[in-house]
């Protein structure tokens, strides 16, 4: 595992998206996967001016995901604020108008890796506590999200591709509520007081209506998650493409 040591003051492992006080290593700060790959591709190209196409591309493009312009700057403040509260340093990252977003070459960055760290933290008498116990609650909370990912793809898996009747087909209870943007909308069942138009909104998920052009939403009014599963044809049809997306409101409770 390759990790970062930023103005020796902020450890940076990129795998677990997650920021460590170099200097006690029970203070941490998570970013989420898209946050983390703009901050790792910032270091990767310092101390030069990169452009925000550059990073939209990087992050996003690449993985086909399209996304609403502020995503940059949400990811970007972010991981500012991460930074902020493990070290006070507001220039880390710098924004150059018009230009893009830079780390300045007067941040010392260097490369680290697990080894050096478990050898460093050793070493210093003061230290209390294991030097990745962050890591592994950071590593236990991915494992737990791989095994809903991987239970998703599953569900999909046997209701695209296992012969069945229309009634035990996962989506044969959704709904048609309507057309946008070329796109044909289909919500589970027992929503009618939910407005789907609304909420598609506030995922800002931005759909390719010509390749998937037959949305299915999963929602409920008292749940903060989201579940949109995008085809290129009805799910009746064999032998049809999709993708997913999955969106999910985090409390500052669960930030903490």
């Amino acid at each position: 595992m390759k990790g970062y040591l930023i103005n020796n003051k902020i450890e940076f492992w990129p795998e677990d998206n997650l920021l460590v006080l170099h200097a006690d290593q029970r203070v941490n700060y998570n970013l989420t996967a898209p946050a983390s790959r703009c901050f790792l591709f910032l270091l990767l190209k310092a101390p030069e001016i990169v452009p925000q196409n550059d990073i939209y591309k990087a992050v996003w493009e690449d993985e086909s995901i399209l996304v609403p312009p502020n995503t940059l700057y949400q990811n970007i403040a972010s991981i500012r604020r991460g930074l902020k509260t493990l070290s006070q340093d507001d220039n880390i990252i710098i924004t150059i108008p018009k230009k893009g977003f830079q780390i300045p070459s007067s941040i010392n960055i260097q490369e680290m890796t697990l080894q050096d760290a478990i050898t460093e933290i050793t070493a210093s008498p003061t230290t209390q506590s294991p030097v990745r116990k962050p890591v592994l609650k950071s590593k236990i909370s991915a494992l737990i999200f791989s095994l809903i990912c991987v239970l998703a793809l599953t569900l999909v898996f046997f209701t695209l591709y296992i012969p069945d009747k229309a009634k035990n087909n996962f989506f044969a209870s959704f709904e048609f509520v309507g057309k946008k943007n070329g796109c044909s909308f289909f919500h589970n069942s027992n929503t009618a007081d939910i407005n789907w138009e609304r909420e598609l909104t506030y995922t800002g998920i931005k759909l390719n209506c010509d390749a998937f052009p037959w949305v299915y939403m999963t929602s409920y009014k008292y749940t903060p998650s989201i579940s949109i599963i995008g085809c290129n044809k009805p799910f009746q049809n064999k032998n049809i493409s999709c993708v997913s997306f999955f969106f999910r409101e985090v409390n500052e409770n669960e930030k903490k």
